[in-house]
């Protein structure tokens, strides 16, 4: 599947803006906010991870993940999960346009 990339800036700043809904087959690339603390991508929420992908930790570079179906997937930092949590939502490509 050859996907449309998303790239979601992730870091204290950028929670409001790291929900996205995009198309199945999609590929979202977090970029680190570089703003002085670490952090890493863990699909699921902090009370349960689904395990589907999980980033290393880190304080900048980036991390990349392709959604091949649809649904709801939730995601956080682990070291900042009181705040640093959003949600990505895959829809088939003719259900609506994604966002960025």
């Amino acid at each position: 599947i050859n996907g449309q990339l998303h790239r979601v800036s992730w870091g204290f700043s950028d929670v409001a803006q790291a929900s996205i809904t995009i198309n199945v087959g999609d590929i979202v690339t977090w970029v680190w906010a570089e703003d002085g603390a670490a952090h890493d991508v863990r699909s699921g929420t902090p009370a349960n991870p689904t395990n589907l992908f999980a980033s290393p930790l880190q304080s900048s570079g980036t991390f990349s993940f392709q959604f091949n179906s649809a649904g709801t997937f939730p995601y956080y930092c682990q070291p900042h999960s009181g705040f640093m949590v959003a949600t990505i939502t895959v829809v088939a490509p003719s259900t609506a346009a994604p966002t960025t």
